[in-house]
């Protein structure tokens, strides 16, 4: 197979590249040895003039191309831009007779994670660490690349598990609606879908997220992919006794039925939820997301913020495994799903993961010496 040069169809390109913003740094290798190959790419980086109108361009370069690379991972399947440009590429062959749209992974998903429209295709699978070279370089041969088994490949994109807050996530450009989505998502995974409308939860959880980030953190393997977080939230004393008699539906929360961190006090922790997808569940990933809570409970309690008691619904095996394992005694069944689990925020701290966090514990033991704010 000779290497394509020049244009595409009707003055086109031969390769579109359509991929999300984290995965840019590898994208951009793989535009580099393409080019150095003979071939013409349109790279939103470059291929878009300054000023130029983004989804025309997008559209002109997807219309005329001979093959349009998605490359997929976590992020990139939740992207609308992704699901933008795939839409306009499908229209052209919903049927995937022409082998002009070529799903690349990067990232290992489950097909039910998919857009259904590229479910019929045959996905370039390069999750797999021992098959992932000679899969490129069978589909570079596909291309058109001449000495492809030869050529140096780019190097491939690292996943570090790390926990970030807010900060991070605006990074990413995110807003607080891309936030909670992901985590809905995330949520479906871990827990089973929701029985509330995800638009719904995303309009009455948005503003908890983003109004209370002290509340929160993440568990990422790549910026914007989620792999896990934990959440919690101080209810006012009448939804706590709602909670407590497992009668509080935490899909009904929204942000003016949460008590304020920020002001000095005693306080009682509610969990919404927190958890690890399975490929992560290993000691080094547990260890690395409680330590971040603990971090965020020790600048709280820095700020003379404190926590009476600990409260949390468990309702998956996973879940009460993981109440059951912090101590947690079991109390009221829940209406919905599920069962109440509690303890005095006192008896965490004698607990082994408490030590993680020496001076979280100080801070406490002072504070309970001292008089009562």
């Amino acid at each position: 197979m000779g290497t394509f040069t020049g244009a595409g169809p009707a003055g086109g390109i031969d390769i579109f590249i359509s991929h999300n913003r984290q995965q840019k740094e590898w994208v951009r290798g793989l535009v580099e040895l393409l080019r150095n190959g003979g071939m013409s790419v349109f790279f939103d980086e470059d291929s878009i003039p300054p000023g130029g109108n983004f989804i025309r361009a997008i559209g002109n370069g997807l219309d005329g191309c001979r093959f349009a690379l998605l490359v997929l991972s976590r992020s990139a399947v939740r992207s609308r831009w992704v699901a933008m440009e795939t839409a306009i590429a499908v229209v052209s062959d919903p049927a995937a007779t022409d082998g002009r749209l070529i799903p690349i992974l990067i990232e290992a998903l489950e097909n039910r994670e998919f857009p259904p429209e590229l479910r019929i295709r045959n996905i370039v699978d390069l999750s797999d660490t021992t098959t992932r070279d000679a899969n490129l370089r069978r589909l570079l041969e596909y291309l058109g690349l001449e000495s492809a088994s030869g050529c140096v490949l780019p190097a491939w994109p690292t996943s570090t598990l790390r926990v970030v807050d807010v900060s991070e996530v605006r990074r990413w450009g995110w807003t607080g609606e891309d936030l909670v989505k992901a985590l809905v998502h995330l949520d479906a995974d871990l827990f089973g879908q929701a029985t509330v409308p995800i638009d719904q939860l995303v309009e009455r959880w948005t503003p908890m997220f983003t109004m209370h980030p002290e509340t929160w953190r993440v568990m990422i393997d790549a910026p914007g992919s989620i792999v896990g977080y934990w959440h919690f939230v101080s209810l006012f004393d009448d939804d706590l006794a709602l909670a407590k008699l497992g009668e509080l539906a935490y899909s009904d929360l929204t942000s003016d039925r949460l008590r304020l961190l920020e002001l000095p006090g005693h306080y009682d922790m509610y969990f919404s939820g927190i958890g690890i997808e399975s490929r992560y569940r290993t000691p080094y990933a547990f260890k690395l997301l409680f330590d971040s809570l603990l971090g965020v409970l020790l600048s709280l309690a820095q700020h003379g913020v404190f926590f009476e008691s600990v409260w949390a619904n468990g309702y998956t095996p996973d879940g009460i495994s993981l109440c059951r394992s912090l101590e947690l005694q079991p109390g009221s069944e829940h209406r919905r799903r599920g069962k109440i689990f509690s303890a005095a925020f006192a008896e965490i701290l004698q607990r082994p993961i408490a030590q993680l966090q020496p001076d979280l514990v100080s801070l406490y033991e002072a504070a309970n010496r001292g008089p009562r704010r």
